[in-house]
């Protein structure tokens, strides 16, 4: 029982002077937007919710005599997954009155994918319209 007692101290100690002979020279990995792995220092904390992170795209008004459509495309480029993205759209006539609203929604953007987006409105005589708002969570 007593040598076993020593050979654990021993071993204890041994290890104890391994983790301490490598202490600073461990180096930590994040994943950058692109999934690679870079130095800790290397790499900054992205605000998954900021709007700035996910870019509007290919934007254009699309309309027919029954509804109107924006469509476009958000990339995330958070570096992280967004559970949900929304865009809001004010719509406007050739007056520049306001006369409608269009979404659209996903659920689940993983970061640098692309959605497609359609924000739909029922209203036929857009001849504007101005994103009011993006939310991620």
């Amino acid at each position: 029982m007593y040598r076993k007692a020593i050979a654990l101290i021993a071993s204890g100690a041994l290890a104890a002077s391994i983790g301490i002979a490598g202490c600073g020279t461990t180096t930590y990995y994040n994943k950058d937007g692109n999934g690679e792995a870079k130095p800790a220092e290397e790499t900054k904390k992205v605000d998954r919710t900021d709007p700035s992170n996910y870019p509007i795209t290919d934007e254009q008004i699309v309309a027919d005599e029954w509804s109107t459509k924006i469509t476009g495309t958000v990339t995330n480029n958070s570096g992280e997954r967004a559970s949900y993205v929304q865009v809001d759209y004010s719509l406007y006539d050739e007056t520049g009155a306001k006369i409608g609203s269009a979404m659209a929604n996903i659920s689940g953007l993983e970061a640098g994918e692309r959605w497609n987006f359609e924000a739909m409105s029922l209203e036929s005589n857009v001849a504007s319209y101005k994103l009011d708002k993006m939310e991620i969570w």
